[in-house]
């Protein structure tokens, strides 16, 4: 053994002792200037005190590996003198101890050993049964605690110091970001000459713009409402009754919108509000048409003199065309303008 830590203890040394070397040369004959060394000698230094580092841990690991032998040998020998069998002695010792998952759930439950459980029995009895006055569980006691610590600094935090956002707080942060978001969003658009006035929302008469819009309807709205707006899975767009409001932004609300239970989508993510005014001025000029087959009338009478104010949703305006299509794939894939 005394030989094996000599060799170890030289070989340490000599590593170290040969990095060192290593190191001046590579400093001696590094390149000259102008040239472009692969490591640089603060390189080479870092690596070869990294190694000495590393042998010298080993080192130091060799050492107390051999200082824990040599004790237990010493150990054997004291009590080898003493006549009394180590090994013995040993394994009442390791009968006692407890591992390692032992003492944590002792740590967790504190739970009384069953042979102290008489220190903990109450004297009164039920039925013969015995109760133990146990203490309650360290884990749970902690977790209460932890409970209570959060309570308070989430009342200091969010109800006295008013340092966090309740969550209507929040959901108004959020709207009122959004609405300066789509602000910014119009502003630059209309600085690019692509911007939509909603104030000036009025039906289009131009031959081009009423052709685009039949092409649109013819596309997207026949599968429900008919070639000529007569009407089908959708309500007739050719008479005077509406669900949604006759005027010209309700029609236009309820193609931007949708009406979700009705089966009617919203056109928004799909059409520009320019085409979605062509379409919507395209369903104007059908009223009174009066085409074959058309469906039974649906809604209220729309009279010109209505403002039709919208009250409804996003999803479904108040004022909007009307429609009775049915909660199916058909309509919401192809549900065009609904009444």
């Amino acid at each position: 053994m005394k030989k094996t830590f000599c060799t170890l203890t030289a070989t340490g040394m000599l590593l170290f002792i040969s990095g060192s070397v290593v190191a001046q040369q590579a400093a001696a004959t590094a390149p000259a200037a102008g040239a472009a060394p692969m490591l640089s000698s603060e390189k080479i230094a870092l690596i070869v005190l990294v190694v000495a580092a590393a042998a010298i841990l080993l080192v130091l690991a060799t050492l107390l590996r051999i200082i824990k032998l040599l004790s237990n040998e010493l150990h054997k020998i004291y009590f080898a003198e003493r006549g009394i069998d180590i090994e013995s002695v040993e394994k009442q010792i390791a009968g006692t101890q407890k591992t390692g998952w032992q003492k944590l759930m002792d740590a967790l439950t504190d739970a009384v050993p069953v042979e102290r459980e008489k220190d903990v029995m109450l004297d009164h009895g039920y039925d013969g049964i015995k109760e133990l006055d146990n203490s309650l569980p360290p884990w749970w006691v902690y977790m209460f605690y932890i409970t209570i610590f959060f309570s308070v600094v989430y009342l200091l935090h969010y109800h006295i110091l008013g340092t966090g956002k309740l969550s209507a707080a929040e959901y108004q942060a959020e709207m009122e970001d959004a609405r300066i978001a789509k602000i910014a969003q119009e502003q630059a658009l209309a600085a690019k000459g692509m911007g939509f006035d909603m104030a000036k929302l009025a039906p289009l008469t131009d031959a081009a713009s009423l052709e685009s819009g039949k092409n649109i309807f013819v596309t997207n709205c026949a599968s429900c409402h008919g070639n000529k707006g007569e009407g089908g899975v959708g309500p007739n767009l050719t008479d005077k009754f509406w669900i949604h409001g006759g005027d010209f932004k309700s029609i236009f609300n309820v193609i931007t919108n949708g009406v979700l239970d009705k089966g009617m989508i919203a056109w928004k993510a799909m059409l520009k509000p320019q085409k979605i005014q062509e379409v919507a001025s395209y369903i104007e000029t059908l009223q009174g048409t009066s085409p074959p087959n058309a469906k039974a009338p649906q809604g209220t009478e729309f009279k010109p003199e209505q403002t039709g104010a919208a009250t409804g949703s996003a999803n479904a305006p108040a004022d909007g065309a009307k429609t009775t299509a049915p909660k199916d794939s058909t309509a919401t894939q192809t549900g065009g303008a609904n009444k």
